[in-house]
């Protein structure tokens, strides 16, 4: 019987055929590097499957891949570009979730019932989570999704009950209907003006909030209506616009340095930020000799890049906090000089 799988070869496998594993009872663990594609339930049902670790490139998980994998306790994912509908579905065991960067959609249904869901973390860059998506993960305590997050759809965190905050960045634009509703133990949520539309009773029944932290536009439009049904906090914070300001530097990186391998200059090195709250997030335009970290705003100089001084825009989001709105984004120039 088959106990474990692994593609050691990424350039033999590209795709995974849908129910290519499907019921493999003894199946305990699998590991897949440079597919492209995992078909519809190609590891459905895989009862005693604990482990999975997959690394590709703009890589698909398709619907019910791994759904109904009820053992599955240890989850990596890097290079995928979606998750599929019903992916995880099922998934009781699963304690720990992280979404890396390269993510952008999270399907629907994708995580529902991962019972002991304890650790979720999102990578700047997700754009869509769907209805559903993580719903009756009673387990949860904190959630914080990233403004790269354009949609939460319907019923996407209904249901977690242990879910003690919540924290939605700026850039978000449509909760819909029952969001976040039955989240019971919630004391802090905060939402940020760029949200646009909710959805009736997006935060249903959160019978022991302390705080809510809103725009002013938002709670002149929402605070008495269906939205914050069975949802009264003692207290109503009005957000104010983050004073925050960036500038450049200007860092330096020695030429043989790059001449063998690209460098990596720290954030801290190219920006002055105030008050110094932290990136969440930066792009880089106009030059392809630089790459920027989305999650903290270290740049990498290519490999090779020649000698001379290079002008930089970045684009730059202060993270905010409980007291400020997250800023909106900053144009900020920066030199680098490779000699």
């Amino acid at each position: 019987m088959c106990r474990t799988y692994e593609n050691r070869d990424p350039q033999t496998v590209t795709r995974i055929e849908d129910y290519a594993f499907s019921g493999c009872s003894e199946l305990a663990s699998v590991t897949i590097k440079g597919a492209k594609v995992i078909g519809y339930g190609a590891f459905f049902d895989c009862f005693q499957l604990s482990n999975v670790s997959i690394t590709g490139s703009s890589l698909i998980i398709g619907e019910c891949a791994f759904e109904n994998c009820t053992l599955l306790r240890t989850l990596s994912l890097k290079g995928v570009k979606e998750i599929g509908k019903r992916a995880f579905n099922g998934c009781i065991c699963l304690n720990s979730v992280s979404i890396t960067s390269g993510t952008t959609v999270i399907g629907q249904n994708a995580f529902l019932n991962c019972t002991y869901l304890s650790n979720l973390t999102f990578g700047y860059g997700v754009e869509t989570i769907g209805a559903y998506a993580f719903s009756e993960c009673v387990y949860l305590e904190a959630i914080s999704v990233p403004g790269s997050v354009k949609t939460i759809g319907s019923y996407a965190f209904n249901g977690c009950e242990r879910v003690k905050s919540i924290t939605l960045g700026y850039g978000i634009e449509d909760i819909n209907s029952y969001a976040f509703a039955n989240c019971d133990n919630v004391k802090t949520l905060v939402i940020m003006s760029s949200v646009t539309y909710l959805g009736a009773y997006a935060f249903q029944s959160m019978d022991k909030i302390d705080t809510i932290c809103l725009s002013e536009q938002l709670y002149n439009g929402y605070h008495e209506s269906s939205i914050f049904t069975g949802t009264e906090p003692s207290t109503w914070v009005t957000l104010q616009p983050n004073p925050f300001t960036a500038s450049g530097k200007t860092a330096t990186v020695k030429a043989k340095k790059v001449k063998k391998k690209a460098q990596t200059v720290a954030a801290s090195k190219l920006y002055k930020l105030s008050p110094s709250t932290g990136i969440l997030a930066a792009k880089v335009y106009g030059n392809k000799n630089f790459t920027v970290n989305k999650a903290n705003g270290n740049i990498t100089v290519k490999k090779k890049t020649k000698k001379g001084t290079y002008k930089i825009k970045v684009r730059i989001m202060s993270t905010g906090n409980a007291e400020y709105e997250a800023s909106d984004w900053t144009m900020v120039t920066i030199k680098i000089k490779v000699k």
